[in-house]
């Protein structure tokens, strides 16, 4: 029965590997739909706005990295 039983925690690892890349692909889809939506938002503000914030255009991406990925 070892047999069996390399078999089944063959498929459990696998199956645990295979649920890991997913979540780690959703992890990814999530940061660059905030990343996205941060940049959508900040181009939406006038100069001013942006200005208050302590941000001028060239900035925009930079912020919104930093807001989705981290510094």
């Amino acid at each position: 029965m070892t047999f069996a039983s390399e078999i089944r925690g063959f498929e459990a690892n696998l199956i645990s590997r295979i649920g890991a890349g997913l979540r780690s692909l959703g992890e990814a889809y999530e940061k660059r739909r905030l990343f996205n939506q941060t940049v959508r938002e900040l181009e939406a503000l006038d100069s001013r706005m942006l200005a208050d914030l302590g941000l001028s255009r060239g900035d925009i991406f930079d912020a919104a990295y930093k807001a989705a990925y981290g510094a």
